[in-house]
């Protein structure tokens, strides 16, 4: 597992975001990560995810939201490429939602680490999980 001094290149996932703009439990870790000097990216499915959290509970802040994780990172589609290192990412680890197989399989091809709150990466390389508490 990369600790943040191991890697120049954060993937960002949409609980890291939400926990930042909605102060949730590991807001000030996420603050942190964002601060240092890494190469910060998101992808446009976390952008999507992140989004629709707020467009069902802060409509209102649905375009500042937007504009600040567009100013703060790399936005990054998918590939083929991507897409088919998902899919066995999936295969060997069953807990991860496609989303969540994306992401990792997006962070991998930037030599990035996945940065998330969602426990069903740890232990998994090339992430970071942040503390829920």
């Amino acid at each position: 597992m990369n600790s943040m001094g191991d890697s120049k290149r954060i993937f960002i996932d949409s609980g890291v975001w939400i926990a930042l703009f909605d102060d949730h439990p590991g807001a000030s870790q996420a603050e942190r990560i964002l601060e240092n000097n890494a190469e910060r990216y998101c992808s446009l499915l976390t952008l999507y995810e992140v989004l629709r959290y707020y467009q069902q509970r802060k409509p209102k802040e649905v375009e500042y939201v937007g504009g600040q994780i567009k100013n703060r990172s790399k936005l990054i589609g998918l590939d083929e490429g991507i897409v088919f290192h998902a899919l066995q990412l999936k295969l060997r680890h069953p807990q991860f939602s496609t989303v969540d197989a994306l992401s990792l399989a997006t962070a991998r091809k930037l030599n990035a680490t996945l940065v998330t709150r969602d426990s069903d990466f740890k232990g998994i390389a090339d992430t970071r999980v942040i503390k829920t508490e």
